[in-house]
């Protein structure tokens, strides 16, 4: 199984997206705690339901939750589809890819599927690098 350059870039960005989103939802959090404490002493605070930006924040946990998820069930496909992984690595790789989550399939994705030339009989010296 070999993945076009434009599947490899989709799938390194909804790779990438899991690692980043803790930082946006810290930011995006402390925006809103700032921006509630900040209120004129005439506003009132308490409303219905929750404000929007918790909506939005809830709503990005689903999608990366839901992401993660995906990726999990593409990277274990993959990974018995292909040729890349030594076929006595696989069983090891789906246990890392499982329990290392989404730091594991960044590793994953660096050295079996980002690079585009892939010798057939690489031994460990042949691999290409990381970059």
């Amino acid at each position: 199984m070999d993945l076009g350059k434009p599947a490899k870039i989709i799938l390194g960005g909804l790779t990438i997206w899991p690692l980043v989103y803790p930082f946006i939802c810290v930011v995006l959090f402390f925006t809103l705690v700032v921006g509630s404490l900040q209120l004129q002493p005439n506003q009132n605070p308490v409303t219905s339901g929750l404000p929007a930006g918790m909506l939005v924040i809830f709503a990005l946990h689903l999608l990366t939750a839901f992401i993660a998820i995906g990726l999990l069930v593409v990277y274990l496909l993959y990974l018995y589809h292909t040729e890349r992984v030594p076929a006595d690595k696989k069983a090891l790789w789906a246990v890392v890819l499982f329990l290392g989550s989404v730091l594991a399939m960044a590793v994953f994705f660096c050295i079996y599927i980002w690079p585009s030339e892939w010798p057939r009989d690489a031994g460990p010296e042949r691999r290409p690098a990381l970059g």
